[in-house]
Formats: C-alpha cells, structure tokens, sequence
C-alpha cells in the first residue's frame, strides 16, 4: 500500500496555489522548518562545486559493489553458514565460485553502464540498450504499439473511451482496467464529474509507467487489475487473503493538480505527491521484493524532516519520505525509482547524491533486475534524459 503525505487538500475547496501552501503548513506547522531548507537547496544542490571538486576522486565501481554485495575479499577466505570455504566438499567450492561468478558479472555490467555516464559514453550505452531490446524481442512493447495506445487515449471522446483504451493496453500484460464503481476504505469510487481530459492524464501516466517494462517484470506484480479512483482517494491496493487483487489509481481533481508545482518545488526527500507512476512502479516492486514479515507503516514526521535536511546537502539516506515507514515499503520505493526513466539512479556526476545511502539502495534494485534481465540497466538509462543529457 502507497499513501501520499502531505495530505491533499478536499477536492471541493477551491483554492488558489498560495491558499494551498498556507493549508498545508496549517495542517503540519513543522513543515515551516523546509522554509528555509527550501531556500538553501537551490544554492546547496549537488552538481556545483563541491561535485566538481570531489568527482576525479571518486570511485564509482567501489559503490557498484557495495551495493551489489561484492568485495575485495577472495571467496577461499569467506565463510557461508559460519563454515569456512575450504571445509565444503568440491562439488559446493563449484556452485560457490559459479554463484560468486554470476554475481560479479552483475556488478561488471552495472559499473560499465555507470564508467560509461561518467564518462559521457551515451553512445555505446545507446547501442547496447538496442541490442536488449532486440533480444527481448515480444517480451517489450513496441514503439508502433506504443503509438496505437497512446492514440487511442488521446482521441477517446469520454471517460469510458479512455478506459477501454487503458484496458487494450494492459492487455498486453496480462492485465485489466477499469473504473472503481464504490468506496473501498479510504479507496473512493470514481467521480465521473472529472474531466476527460484528467482521466486521460492519469491513463497516460499509467501508460507510462510501465510501457518500457518487460512483460514479465509486469505479469508478476501484486494486482489483476487498474481500477481508476476518486480524486480525494489514495493509492492503494485491494487485498484478499494476500494477495492484491486490483491497484486503485485516483485521478486527481483540479484542485489537487494545482498543487503539483508547489510539492514538485520540494527537496528530493519530500517528492511524494500523488505521482501516478511512483504509485504503479512502486506496487510492481512489491513483487520483485516479498518478505514474510510486513512491519505496520508509520510515518514519523521528524523523521521526515530529517531526512529533507540530508537531501538538501547531496547525501539522502531514503528515496522518498513514504521509505522511512517500514523495509516492504522502503524496498518498493526503492524498486520504483530505480525503473522510473523520470528518476533512475544518480548521475556520476553528481558525487555526493551518487554515493548517498539513498542511491546505493536504488543501486542494489537495478543490480536485482539486471541479473534477472542482463542489459536492463542500459536500456532504463538510454530512455533516461535526465542521464543521458547530463
């Protein structure tokens, strides 16, 4: 389960983006000490000369493979179980050293794409991102089939139109959409007095989300189906026995639109509002990293703060303040960054975000998909302007 905080304001008020800022700062008074940490970002941000001072020197393969795992330590003198390598039978020692193989040709790779970016090597990541695609073949969506969706969306004369558009496209993936039809806790039932327009929006950036994703990566997420929500709803999972049967998606209210500049002027650590993709990417996550322990999620607002302050200098410890309320939801942010072109990992050149904890966990979830899908890392980056531009 995703929520979104700040809260959003009631999608029956009407109120200006000034009006909107007072609310939320009278709704939680301690977001006034961001006022100031807002102010510093600007100047503080990674990329000036700090980065460029600090970047000959640093090491980017080093923190590829500590997030990875690997080390300089030779696997004769490691331990597994508390049982020293040497006192395995042969047969072990082997599935040891192809075990530790495997794992080291993930680190290559993924340090390989990163020496490429630092080096501004965008063309050779280009050409190896194509050479994934035409492996994976059917297993990625076409860009022709891309444009039939898209289309479809962009030319649907009502609501239902755009959702049978966004149903076609989740076809593709072994799924389904449609509209939530009523109140579901704090899932509320569509409210077809949005505008089309809106609910295009919100189709689009499902769309988005997920179109560059392997088929499979998308078959294996926690839900059946897209249900479009009410705009005052949040998003979230319906669960049975388990397992999530359907991924509700508000489409936000005009209201609530107008507040997307004002949240999206925030530092990195405080970028959590009511973001269509991070919501989809971040239940497909859920997914790719189970646990048999699912700790309760609170949020603590010092916390939050807190972790706004280590943005503001370049070295995040979380992705996202919503990472802090437990490990299941840290590992999905965490899986969501790291497959969202919009975000992805940390530009070498950026020194001290690329070395931050935060970065280093967005690391460990790219390294995962890319020993399950060997080039992935290529292929999110080329689609990555923000990288790729730098």
């Amino acid at each position: 389960m995703r929520e979104s905080f700040p809260s959003p304001p009631n999608p029956n008020q009407r109120l200006s983006p000034m009006s909107l800022i007072r609310e939320q700062y009278q709704q939680h008074p301690r977001l006034g000490k961001l006022a100031v940490a807002a102010g510093i970002y600007a100047i503080a941000h990674s990329g000036g000369g700090i980065d460029r001072a600090i970047d000959p020197f640093q090491d980017t393969t080093a923190v590829v493979e500590e997030a990875w795992g690997t080390g300089d330590t030779p696997l004769e003198e490691r331990t597994f179980d508390n049982i020293p390598f040497s006192e395995y039978s042969p047969e072990a020692q082997d599935n040891f050293r192809a075990e530790d193989e495997a794992v080291q040709d993930v680190a290559n790779r993924l340090s390989r794409t990163i020496n490429d970016l630092d080096a501004h090597r965008t063309e050779a990541i280009q050409e190896r991102a194509e050479a994934f695609r035409k492996a994976q073949g059917s297993n990625i969506m076409s860009d022709a089939a891309k444009e039939v969706h898209e289309t479809a969306v962009r030319e649907a004369e009502n609501t239902d139109g755009v959702v049978n558009a966004l149903d076609e496209f989740m076809s593709f993936f072994g799924k389904d959409a449609g509209l939530l039809q009523e109140d579901r806790g704090h899932m509320k039932a569509f409210d077809r007095s949005v505008d089309v327009d809106a609910t295009k929006e919100t189709a689009r950036e499902i769309m988005g989300a997920i179109s560059y994703l392997p088929k499979q990566m998308v078959q294996e997420a926690p839900f059946e189906s897209i249900k479009l929500a009410g705009s005052s709803g949040m998003a979230m999972g319906q669960s049975h026995e388990g397992l999530t049967q359907e991924l509700a998606i508000p489409v936000p209210s005009k209201t609530i639109r107008l507040t997307k500049p004002v949240l999206n002027a925030l530092p990195d650590a405080l970028q959590d509002p009511l973001k269509t993709k991070g919501h989809v990417l971040h239940e497909i996550g859920h997914s790719q990293n189970t646990s048999e322990v699912h700790d309760e999620v609170v949020m603590d607002l010092d916390e939050v703060i807190k972790g706004a302050a280590k943005d503001v200098i370049g070295r995040p410890e979380y992705v996202s303040q919503y990472a802090t309320a437990n490990m299941d939801e840290e590992a999905a942010e965490n899986f969501s960054v790291a497959h969202d072109i919009e975000q992805g990992i940390e530009h070498p050149d950026e020194v001290r975000r690329f070395g931050s904890e935060a970065n280093k966990k967005v690391l460990t979830e790219l390294a995962a998909s890319e020993e399950q899908y060997p080039g992935i890392t290529d292929h999110l980056v080329s689609l990555n302007k923000k990288l790729m531009d730098k």
